[in-house]
């Protein structure tokens, strides 16, 4: 276990079973059949996609903002969504 690499979820999200799955077969030497891989990306991407979702619940104001230093056209509702910090402080 000294040796083994803990998944940690990529550069922002918390890790999903893909991550677990693909460490273990990685530093284990699991043998895997044809199309883990892409079956393990596709599940990365889909767990990652509904983080992503998530975190702009959490904070739509953030999520406004860097749409709109993409240069996209951001409209506030008449009804502007309040973020939830207390679910960004949470351990």
């Amino acid at each position: 276990m000294a040796k083994f690499h803990f998944p940690l979820g990529g550069h922002r999200f918390r890790p999903c079973v893909e991550d677990v799955l693909q460490a273990v077969i990685e530093e284990f030497n699991v043998d895997t059949v044809d199309g883990w891989r892409a079956a393990v990306e596709t599940g990365r991407e889909q767990w990652r996609r509904l983080q992503l979702l998530a975190a702009v619940r959490d904070a739509p104001a953030v999520a406004a903002s860097a749409l709109e230093a993409l240069d996209y056209k951001v409209v506030q509702p008449a009804s502007a969504p309040a973020g939830n910090p207390k679910r960004l402080r949470s351990f």
